[in-house]
């Protein structure tokens, strides 16, 4: 269904932001990522507290989900059609033409450094 309309995709299998960072770094291009947009399950929160349930979220993987961007002018007729299909979508960020990777909440804007699983460091994390 995004054959065609997505200008990018990729899996989130090592972390939203470090996925995310895939896509900004081969596009040479930046995002911020609306962290109160993120689809964050009424359980999770409950279990580990709505700060450390952002931060699974963002650096968690193994989510099995899709990260894509879309152009401005396809984004209300594919979210729109996703949605008609019943597949699930967010909207939680937009892409920009400045490099850097950046997170909003009520606190402000601020960069992030992405981080997420290193399938080459000893570390899960990098």
């Amino acid at each position: 269904m995004l054959t065609g309309q997505a200008s990018a995709a990729i899996d989130v299998s090592d972390g939203l932001l470090a996925d995310l960072q895939h896509i900004l770094s081969a596009s040479h291009v930046g995002a911020c990522i609306e962290l109160d947009e993120l689809p964050l399950s009424p359980a999770l929160r409950r279990f580990a507290g709505e700060e450390k349930a952002v931060e699974w979220a963002c650096s968690g993987g193994e989510d099995f989900e899709v990260c894509f961007t879309l152009p401005a002018d396809h984004e209300e007729a594919v979210l729109d059609s996703l949605v008609h299909h019943d597949v699930p979508v967010w909207k939680v960020g937009e892409i920009r033409s400045e490099p850097g990777l950046f997170v909003r909440d009520a606190a402000g804007e601020r960069p992030v450094t992405a981080r997420g699983f290193n399938h080459f460091s000893e570390h899960a994390e990098s």
